[in-house]
């Protein structure tokens, strides 16, 4: 049985001690639904953040984090993350997942492909194309929500901006089974 696979895969940087409360964060928070500001438990994109903000999004995170380096790195996007989990439940058994996607020649890319390929995912059709990979910082507020905790998310789209039903190409559509999964994190895909 083939499975092929396409909608979002990224790295996701974590920031593990971001207070949501100080006022080095408070200033970037959203004050209205779709403003652009950063909501707790809701994504953004770092676009509309950085309008929002008026200022470029390095030094947003730069001012958010302190400066410092995410304090992990994962791979993330419920495409992959899924693709992933369900090749391995099934390896061994004939089932082959392709994954159809594309990346940046950058850091994040080369992350993203080392996670990746150490799994049974097959990654023959994730090409590296214009632009970065998909990225998303994670900001996690252990304190906030009465000590319950909270994550906010800022994602750069990067590469995935430019996946179209062309991108896929015949090979996509050669399968068992398709599974197209958060693409709204791949636009074109996605509105196609």
């Amino acid at each position: 049985m083939k499975i092929n696979v396409c909608g979002c895969a990224l790295i996701d940087n974590l920031f593990t001690r971001i207070d949501l409360s100080a006022p080095e964060v408070r200033c970037f928070l959203s004050k209205k639904d779709g403003d652009g500001g950063i909501a707790p438990g809701k994504l953004v994109f770092a676009e509309d953040l950085e309008k929002f903000a008026a200022m470029p999004y390095d030094r947003i995170m730069e001012r958010i984090s302190g400066g410092r380096a995410a304090d992990a790195v994962n791979l993330g996007g419920p495409a992959i993350v899924a693709a992933i989990n369900a090749a391995q439940i099934l390896n061994g058994t004939g089932a082959e997942f392709h994954y159809y996607g594309a990346g940046g020649n950058d850091a994040a890319g080369k992350k993203l492909r080392e996670i990746a390929g150490k799994t049974p995912l097959l990654m023959d059709h994730y090409v590296t194309s214009a632009g970065s990979t998909p990225v998303t910082d994670v900001l996690s507020d252990p304190g906030a929500n009465g000590g319950k905790g909270e994550r906010s998310f800022v994602n750069r789209i990067g590469a995935a901006g430019f996946l179209t039903p062309e991108f896929l190409g015949e090979s996509f559509f050669d399968a068992d089974i398709l599974w197209y999964a958060a693409t709204a994190l791949t636009p074109g895909i996605h509105d196609a």
